[in-house]
């Protein structure tokens, strides 16, 4: 299992320490470009949804290819 951890602001580092002291391999997300990267589930720590709403204004297309991965853009999706 691998999961990536939307790390724009907020208190990230604590679900990684989590996820290490479960034995869960993780990784962040931070760019357009490690959405690329295949994951089966995301954290979006708390604070983010307030970033995300400012996000969706000036970068809807960041927010389309995060979707895309989940809905259209996974092969192994289900």
């Amino acid at each position: 299992m691998k999961i990536g951890i939307l790390a724009v602001q907020g208190a990230f580092i604590e679900h990684e320490r989590m996820l290490d002291t479960l034995g869960v391999e993780h990784f962040e997300i931070r760019q357009k470009k490690d959405l690329e990267i295949l994951f089966d589930g995301l954290i979006i720590p708390g604070g983010e949804s307030t970033v995300m709403g400012k996000l969706l204004k000036i970068r809807a297309s960041h927010f389309r290819d995060l979707c895309g991965t989940f809905i259209v853009g996974r092969k192994d999706f289900k």
